[in-house]
């Protein structure tokens, strides 16, 4: 889904539902595990998390609200793309307060790496 502030940026999508099905595929479906709403949703909001952090870090420490609603929105259409049924439950507003919570407060970066961690 186009939206106002992704106009003239790149579309991710393709390449973002790439590697969340790799995740999901590694972190989940290797390990015999099931895949619940409450792992899609920790996915999404934490691969958005990472990948805003690897921007930030890359426009050295510039990154403007639109294209971390940008890079939100590429990840929960991504998302939504791989688990069509999750978008019944959980919304793009929902992740994208989520992931902007953990941004501003500072959090972010731990959150990823603890995350992470788990599937070490």
């Amino acid at each position: 889904m186009q939206r106002s502030f992704s106009i003239g940026k790149p579309n991710y999508i393709e390449s973002f539902a790439t590697d969340l099905a790799n995740n999901f595929n590694n972190h989940f479906l290797l390990e015999g595990k099931q895949i619940f709403l409450s792992n899609v949703i920790d996915e999404c909001q934490i691969y958005a998390m990472d990948i805003c952090l690897h921007f930030k870090q890359e426009s050295g420490g510039i990154f403007p609200d639109d294209w971390i609603n940008h890079i939100v929105a590429e990840t929960y259409d991504a998302t939504i793309k791989l688990f069509p049924a999750a978008e019944e439950q959980y919304s793009f507003d929902a992740c994208l307060r989520a992931v902007k919570i953990q941004l501003n407060m500072g959090t972010a970066q731990s959150q990823v790496e603890q995350y992470y961690s788990k599937f070490r």
